[in-house]
């Protein structure tokens, strides 16, 4: 059973996240607009279909940040495993199928099986140090027994 999500932590991180977006977006978006409302040529390198690509590219980067929030909440490990929702349906790694664990960055858990890789955030909890201690004993007593 995993600890209580850190709601504030991750609502700061929507929170920066899209606001740093809308930023980008707004303040490209308004340039350019305001030349073109006054008939002015528009400069800097900037067209419309370059600003709607950066506005696109911006709505997909908070889709991105929201996308990564739900799945980092329904995240579940247990005994058996550990299951993530993807895009194209749920990821599950049994322990026992685990192949290597890498650390991404201090922060990131890279859990592999063959070619299914998960990509756990045990930071977004209120209690990190205990999630990384219950993977990597569930890990240790898959291997261990598989080797018995």
């Amino acid at each position: 059973m995993l600890p209580r999500l850190n709601w504030p932590y991750l609502a700061t991180v929507a929170a920066i996240g899209t606001a740093s977006l809308v930023f980008i977006g707004g303040a490209i978006t308004t340039q350019v607009y305001r030349q073109w409302s006054r008939d002015l040529r528009i400069g800097g390198g900037f067209s419309w279909p370059i600003v709607i690509g950066i506005d696109l590219a911006c709505l997909c980067g908070a889709a991105a940040i929201f996308w990564r929030i739900y799945a980092d909440a329904k995240t579940t490990i247990d005994s058996a495993g550990i299951a993530r929702p993807s895009l194209l349906g749920n990821k599950c790694i049994a322990w026992p199928d685990v192949t290597k664990i890498t650390v991404f960055g201090g922060v990131g858990y890279h859990i592999y099986a063959g070619a299914t890789k998960i990509v756990f955030s045990p930071y977004v909890f209120h209690e990190p140090d205990r999630v990384i201690a219950a993977l990597l004993d569930y890990v240790s007593s898959a291997q261990d027994e598989a080797h018995s």
